[in-house]
């Protein structure tokens, strides 16, 4: 049985407990926050082959081996904006295998108390947990755990988060206690981590004389997903403001200290540039030499887009870098906002980018797993409305990506309760009429209200649509798994949706769908967490029911080719490159793509040109919000290019078939190579001749002409 220790309550009372706040803020006071030590020596008769452990803490660990770095966790537990209880969703524990030199291996870790990112979770309470198997040379093993011969104390040189106080007296060591196993901690099947030492352009240290003040500013090549670090010597106070780009602040570090030593971050930060202000209260020369520690989910391949279009070639690698800095534990909407699982929509177009650059599914199904437990344990309620849905697509497509039955069987009981719940939100139209809120729709404004909790008259057709997507992809999910009586009763349910969606939004007069019906709001009239806006009695024709009637088949083909043609002229409000993910989609479907598809690619052009270093999280500015640029939601180019260029389609899950369709889409040149598990497929495109194309052997596959 794992053991977890902690600090004992008789001489740390008021670092035992920790809290769930709803949302996480820097400035919120500190309260019980703390740093805790542990160490353990353990001792060998002969060398060490490797070691292989299983780590987690409460609420955030960083593990060192030999005074090494060895890793930091534990994996996100996931969950939602309306998640404030600490038995909703599972701890997660890491794996490691570590290769020590010697006969001894030295333990120590860094726990740090209190929840201070939207991802972090916790069960209340204060611990940690090491627990492995020492392989030894001669053949023998060792099996070990965290016990009270653990040694532990308060760290006081972090007396707050962004604080590092270098002077402080060390508590003394004493025996750690045990905690009760209120985690059960599950593994995470995840890789851990990479860490990268990156250095600003120009690094050199930076150079401050006895007694006086200096400030600087150095930048880095990209936007990366870091620690912030420096190597500092001398008796120093250093301030870093941290952003992504210059005079973008977003964090600050304060450190004080007057021993050489190499500085670290509690929190990883998006982070492009740092405006760094030292003060030198010595009697010699000081020097700090600053960067940044990248951390992502580690790559093993790299898919490559290069084409006859630089200015193309450019979004593709900038869309591809900003989603390597977004891989974390659980995919990130951000490194800037850090937010939860709840934010499918981005996580969604993340795994299909994922896909086709990357390859590896394994974090994306985890991602589907730790949002079934969410739905599962509330009911299926989620904060945002519309990506609840959308988490049904998502299944489906990691699933015909990965080919596990497993991932679908897993999360049945999740699809049942989601759909149960949007059903009791239909009303005697067929459409949704109850739902407690319609967000989330688009980062956008529409006649004055925010597309992001719009009012029904302006998110009912975009909720209604996704309900009946939702349902034709949890059809195909039965069908997969042979349960064709489930098959049967949501493809009618898809049917009757359809039916109300085209009675009750499409306007023949007008030739377009509209956004929503001025019909009453539920009884209460708000959302859980923000203020459902009150509806009116108006129709607004915007983009967004047109391009959903599209994508999910609510419409003939000969309209849908209508709509989208209307679309890609410029009729309608513009989008945000977050919905352009189910344009490009929906176009594809209408198979309109060759037509219309890379006029919508090119307005990402402007983004790259403004900032190659992350991906900006909008080209459309709202009112009092200031896009960061790390954002990889708005990313589809890096799947759009590569898989629609393709002409590729799966016919049999796990890429056991497929078929392809090359076209230049108008271009004179590309050169494309996606990652698969069999290795990769690679074609080359030249104006005029045929296409040269490479699939691995395991790999059926055929060209279609269609």
């Amino acid at each position: 049985m794992a053991n977890w220790i902690w600090l004992s309550d008789a001489r740390y009372p008021e670092f035992q407990r920790t809290d769930f706040p709803e949302i996480c803020s820097q400035e919120r006071p500190d309260a019980n926050f703390c740093v805790a030590e542990f160490r353990k020596t353990l001792a060998f008769p002969c060398g060490i082959d490797r070691a292989e452990l299983r780590v987690s803490a409460d609420i955030f660990y960083t593990l060192y081996l030999n005074g090494a770095f060895a890793g930091k966790g534990p994996a996100s537990a996931g969950g939602d904006f309306l998640c404030d209880r600490a038995d909703a969703l599972p701890q997660y524990a890491d794996q490691y295998t570590l290769y020590p030199d010697g006969n001894t291996m030295e333990l120590y870790a860094q726990v740090r108390l209190l929840r201070e990112r939207l991802p972090e979770y916790s069960k209340g309470h204060g611990g940690l947990l090491v627990e492995g198997t020492v392989y030894l040379t001669d053949g023998t093993s060792c099996p070990f755990s965290t016990d009270e011969s653990w040694l532990c104390r308060v760290d006081r040189r972090y007396p707050a988060l962004y604080r590092y106080e270098g002077n402080a007296a060390p508590d003394e060591w004493e025996n750690a206690v045990l905690t009760e196993d209120v985690w059960q901690a599950e593994d995470a099947g995840l890789e851990p981590l990479t860490e990268e030492k990156i250095f600003p352009k120009d690094s050199a240290p930076l150079i401050v004389p006895a007694g006086e003040t200096r400030t600087f500013s150095v930048e880095f090549d990209r936007i990366y997903a870091a620690f912030a670090g420096a190597d500092i010597c001398g008796d120093v106070s250093v301030e870093i403001a941290i952003g992504e780009l210059p005079g973008r602040r977003s964090a600050m570090e304060s450190i004080r200290s007057t021993e050489p030593f190499s500085f670290r971050s509690l929190l990883f930060h998006s982070v492009g540039a740092y405006a760094l202000s030292v003060t030198n209260h010595g009697s010699s020369d000081a020097s700090v030499l600053p960067y940044a520690i990248f951390t992502h989910y580690p790559v093993h391949q790299e898919g490559v887009f290069r084409c006859s279009d630089p200015g193309l070639t450019a979004v593709y690698d900038l869309c591809k870098w900003t989603l390597r800095i977004c891989r974390q534990s659980l995919h990130l909407d951000s490194p800037m906002h850090q937010e939860l699982l709840a934010c499918t929509g981005d996580y969604y177009i993340e795994t299909l980018m994922t896909a086709f650059t990357f390859g590896d599914m394994r974090l994306a199904k985890l991602d589907l797993v730790r949002t079934a437990n969410w739905l599962v344990a509330n009911n299926g309620v989620m904060f945002h409305t519309t990506y609840s849905l959308i988490w049904v697509q998502m299944l489906l497509d990691v699933y015909r990506l990965d080919g596990d039955p497993a991932l679908l069987l897993r999360c049945l009981p999740a699809i049942r309760i989601l759909l149960d719940r949007f059903t009791g939100y239909l009303g005697e139209n067929d459409v949704i009429e109850y739902a407690p809120n319609y967000m989330f729709v688009d980062w956008t404004t529409l006649d004055g209200q925010n597309m992001h909790h719009p009012p029904k008259y302006l998110g009912q057709a975009v909720m209604t649509a996704f309900f009946c997507g939702a349902l034709q992809n949890a059809a195909k999910i039965y069908a997969a798994l042979g349960m064709t009586q489930d098959e049967a009763r949501v493809s009618a349910l898809a049917a009757r949706v359809a039916d109300g969606y085209n009675a009750a939004f499409y306007d023949p007069e007008q030739g377009l769908y509209f956004e929503g019906l001025g019909t009453p709001d539920r009884v209460d009239g708000a959302g859980e967490l923000w203020e459902l806006p009150k509806n009116q009695e108006r129709r607004y024709y915007a983009a967004y029911s047109n391009i959903l009637a599209v994508l999910y088949g609510i419409c003939g083909r000969e309209t849908a080719r209508r709509l989208l043609r209307t679309f890609a002229s410029g009729r309608f409000d513009p989008i945000q490159p977050y919905f352009m993910h189910f344009a490009l989609e929906a176009i594809d479907r209408a198979g309109l793509y060759e037509e219309l598809a890379l006029p919508l690619l090119e307005k990402w052009k402007p983004l790259a040109l403004e900032c190659g270093k992350g991906l900006k999280e909008g080209w459309l500015p709202m009112k009092d919000y200031a896009f960061d640029y790390s954002h990889a939601w708005g990313g589809t180019p890096a799947y759009q290019l590569p898989a629609h260029m393709l002409g590729f389609r799966m016919e049999e899950p796990g890429f056991r078939a497929i078929s392809l369709r090359p076209s230049l889409l108008g271009l004179d040149s590309a050169e494309i190579s996606v990652p698969t598990p069999f290795g990769f497929i690679e074609c080359r495109m030249e104006k005029g001749k045929a296409p040269v194309i490479s699939v691995p052997q395991e790999i059926h596959w055929s060209l279609r002409r269609d």
